[in-house]
């Protein structure tokens, strides 16, 4: 017993300098080398190769019925299965496809999010519009250039005008949603809202506000030095929520069970800098908003899987 324990000791030694060498060939000091990522990846697929960085890049299987190239955008199609689509601001999209090829039944490499060389577009494009599916099979087109638009997915970083079929490069995000009228209260409609639709701006009145997006700026009352959010109305049934400080110089408390908000660890969330941000949960059930914040000045905090807090350090879980 006590040699079985010391082999399998040996074998976590073995494998634990393996890792560690691993790690080193893909690092330079604290820093992560992209480029080497590739190799100790080994990421296999029935496609012919890629032009772009393998980070923000998935393997699905090609089920769309025939061999699929590089630009093609792509929805998914059941579990890591994808086809492709002619339906206009498709919501099902995945991504653009970055093999050069990929046979029936094969594995190709999606681009998921980031850069994107070759994306394959119907129709003029102008260079930082955004991006959706079209009605021509596999194709893009120009959704404009305000954010929130039905199935956006990425932004054009070149432009086409050539009209019919074309190619641009372009940065792909994870479908946004109609974050514009704010029916969707998806996580990626959240994110979409945060960080594409502008906030509108709302006063404290009597400790309320009511909300009618997902993404507002909060003021205190009368300008006020500082102000307590008691009370958030205007929500509905899993609907998400940011909230930001309109000026770094008043400071919008938001309060614990004071109103209708209770906060993550039961401390009051202080947003004191124009970058505070907090995001709310709605439950109806309960007809409270759950809170939570990333801000690194605040003193609540919120933990996430895999022991990551939104404020960027990674934690014990």
């Amino acid at each position: 017993m006590v040699m079985d324990a010391s082999r399998q000791i040996r074998a976590l030694e073995i494998e634990v300098r393996a890792l560690k060498s691993r790690l080193n060939a893909v690092m330079s000091g604290t820093t992560l080398i992209p480029s080497a990522i590739v190799g100790i990846l080994g990421w296999a697929s029935g496609g012919t190769g890629m032009s772009g960085s393998p980070l923000g890049v998935d393997l699905w299987q090609n089920q769309s019925g025939g061999v699929r190239t590089q630009g093609e955008v792509l929805i998914e199609n059941g579990a890591r299965t994808f086809t492709r689509t002619a339906t206009q601001g498709d919501r099902l999209v995945i991504g653009v496809l970055d093999d050069a090829s990929v046979a029936v039944g094969a594995e190709g490499r999606v681009r998921i999010m980031g850069y994107q060389s070759v994306v394959n577009v119907q129709g003029n494009v102008g260079a930082g519009n955004y991006l959706r599916t079209s009605t021509t099979i596999g194709r893009a087109e120009d959704a404009g250039a305000t954010p929130g638009v039905r199935g956006i997915f990425g932004l054009a970083l070149t432009a086409y005008g050539g009209g019919g079929a074309g190619q641009v490069a372009a940065f792909l995000f994870p479908e946004g949603g109609d974050v514009a009228t704010d029916e969707a209260t998806t996580f990626d409609d959240l994110l979409a809202a945060a960080f594409a639709l502008t906030p509108t701006d709302l006063t404290i009145a009597a400790g309320a506000i009511t909300v009618t997006r997902s993404h507002h700026r909060v003021d205190t009352q009368g300008a006020a030095a500082t102000d307590d959010l008691d009370t958030i109305n205007g929500g509905s049934s899993g609907r998400l929520l940011i909230i930001r400080p309109v000026s770094s110089a008043r400071t919008v408390v938001i309060k614990h069970n004071t109103g209708n908000i209770l906060t993550n660890g039961g401390l009051d969330i202080s947003l004191d800098a124009a970058e505070d941000w907090a995001w709310l949960l709605y439950d109806a059930a309960a007809t409270n908003w759950y809170a939570a914040t990333g801000s690194p000045s605040v003193t609540a905090r919120i933990y996430v899987p895999l022991g990551i807090n939104l404020a960027g350090s990674v934690v014990s879980p």
